[in-house]
């Protein structure tokens, strides 16, 4: 579904490519299922684009000393060079957006030695809200972007138990905040989870459907770039 998706939404937004996060500790460690669905992500690995998320989903801030941070690095890039998961992109994301803003050194400089990372992104600089005063920032030759919200979370994965209902979701998409969202910023970087992704599929369904009315109602030519090309692109367009 995730490769039908991509392909579908490339019709419509130019080189479209779903840039999938790991944390190598929970390669099958879910049902029978579950991991026939990791082996079949990674027969697929180079469709998609790939960032390392730490390897246990632990929250960099927590690690006080560098050297920690390191080795929980390179047990997720030895993971990766071991199943074939290109470790080139230079972008990674933080869970939980910690060690980003506010800065956790540790983070920075460690993501350089094991990743060479360029580039990041976060919701919450310089707030969270108001949405539309967020802005990128470089610390440490690393190249943060500002991050947007798309109305899921882990907690939203069955359509008719949508906060607010169903229709809140259709809203937003169809002329609301998540299409005005696109609208109003030059350049969008969204994030979604595992959960959107099985269950009702929701990430499928928010961005085939804004992709669609975002074509039928206005003359947007919207395209995807890679993230260090992007965060080349935003600071172009905001140098300040």
């Amino acid at each position: 579904a995730l490769l039908e998706t991509q392909n579908l939404l490339r019709t419509q937004v130019a080189n479209f490519t779903f840039n999938l996060g790991f944390s190598g500790k929970f390669y099958h460690t879910g049902t029978e299922e579950e991991d026939e669905g990791d082996d079949l992500l990674l027969r697929s690995v180079d469709e998609f684009w790939w960032f390392p998320h730490m390897w246990s989903h632990m929250q960099p801030h927590l690690f006080h000393n560098e050297s920690s941070l390191v080795e929980q690095m390179i047990l997720n890039k030895e993971f990766a060079l071991e199943h074939g998961i290109p470790i080139n992109m230079g972008y990674a994301v933080a869970p939980h957006h910690s060690g980003v803003y506010p800065v956790h050194i540790q983070l920075y400089e460690a993501w350089k030695k094991v990743w060479g990372i360029q580039v990041t992104s976060t919701e919450e600089y310089p707030h969270l809200k108001p949405a539309r005063y967020r802005k990128g920032f470089i610390h440490n030759n690393i190249m943060v972007l500002p991050r947007q919200t798309c109305g899921l979370f882990t907690h939203t994965i069955f359509y008719k138990e949508y906060p607010g209902g169903p229709q809140e979701l259709d809203k937003s998409i169809r002329g609301g905040e998540l299409f005005l969202t696109i609208l109003l910023n030059p350049i969008s970087i969204f994030m979604t989870h595992l959960s959107n992704y099985g269950n009702d599929r929701l990430g499928l369904y928010t961005f085939v459907n804004l992709a669609n009315f975002v074509q039928s109602w206005t003359n947007l030519k919207l395209q995807t770039l890679p993230p260090v090309h992007l965060a080349h692109k935003y600071f172009e367009l905001f140098p300040e």
